[in-house]
């Protein structure tokens, strides 16, 4: 079985400029999600957060919220 969060990565290998997601008027490709879910991981594990550490998020209905887990 595959993760949802590495299929949506293989999708953004093979379709960089595809729309993935419209919400609320604001446009977001495959590519472009997938860029800013790596910066956010990126910086995660600047901070110290190491894989497999449990993290707790608070966000409103937003694009942030649609990626539970980054590449960390």
């Amino acid at each position: 079985m595959t993760a949802v969060g590495r299929l949506f990565h293989q999708a953004a290998e093979r379709w960089p400029d595809r729309e993935f997601v419209i919400f609320q008027g604001e446009r977001r490709t495959f590519g472009g999600f997938a860029a800013w879910v790596n910066a956010i991981g990126t910086d995660l594990l600047e901070r110290g957060v190491r894989p497999g550490q449990r993290l707790m998020i608070h966000v409103p209905n937003c694009l942030e919220a649609l990626d539970r887990k980054s590449v960390v």
